[in-house]
């Protein structure tokens, strides 16, 4: 796994910036709702950014990723005409999971400590 360089993580964190700005304040979409941008991870030539989401209020993953892919074109546009970087990325949508594995692995510790 290469490592992240700087620009790479400005750049993440551009857009992480102006996505949630996006999803909150100009999507007029009611099925997008308590949804947490975690993370943005772009590639070295900048032609594919991975979105991280979660949910803060329950809702289901798998519909806001849908929601997300259904409003792609609109971020896009949006992103295109309020950050000034040579190449917008495009937009790919993923469950942010850390969350949960790092609990499980609390769990596990927890359980082994107490045997």
């Amino acid at each position: 796994m290469k490592k992240e360089s700087f620009r790479d993580k400005r750049v993440g964190e551009l857009l992480k910036e102006e996505i949630s700005r996006i999803v909150q304040f100009e999507l007029k979409n009611p099925n997008i709702h308590g949804l947490i941008i975690t993370d943005v991870v772009v590639t070295k030539d900048l032609s594919l950014a991975k979105v991280y989401i979660r949910s803060f209020d329950g809702t289901d993953l798998d519909i806001l990723k849908h929601e997300l892919e259904l409003a792609k074109n609109f971020i896009y546009s949006k992103l295109k005409k309020s950050i000034r970087i040579k190449r917008v990325p495009n937009l790919t949508f993923y469950s942010d999971d850390t969350l949960d594995y790092a609990l499980r692995i609390e769990d596990l510790l927890k359980q082994v400590k107490q045997d």
